[in-house]
């Protein structure tokens, strides 16, 4: 389940906004069954330069959180991008 919002900004620039929450059970058979909980978070924002050119950055954050500790983590990043429309 997730949302994402994009909402423009100026006359150039687009800001990105996203979340996402899944819950993962592998049904394996074992005492202790795994389940993970993720949540993913996004944001971001895009600028035209050109109406073929465009440059953005983004922030994404990954956490996982599961019943079996070895499979937790914490996933940070952050993106710079470079658009070509032709």
């Amino acid at each position: 389940m997730g949302v994402n919002l994009n909402q423009e900004v100026m006359t150039k620039g687009v800001l990105r906004a996203g979340a996402a929450y899944m819950v993962n059970d592998y049904n394996q058979p074992t005492p202790n069954n795994r389940v993970d909980n993720d949540v993913k978070a996004l944001i971001g924002f895009d600028y035209n330069i050109k109406e073929w050119l465009k440059i953005g950055v983004d922030y994404i954050l990954w956490n996982r959180n599961s019943n079996t500790s070895i499979y937790n983590f914490a996933d940070n990043r952050f993106m710079m991008t470079v658009g070509v429309t032709y």
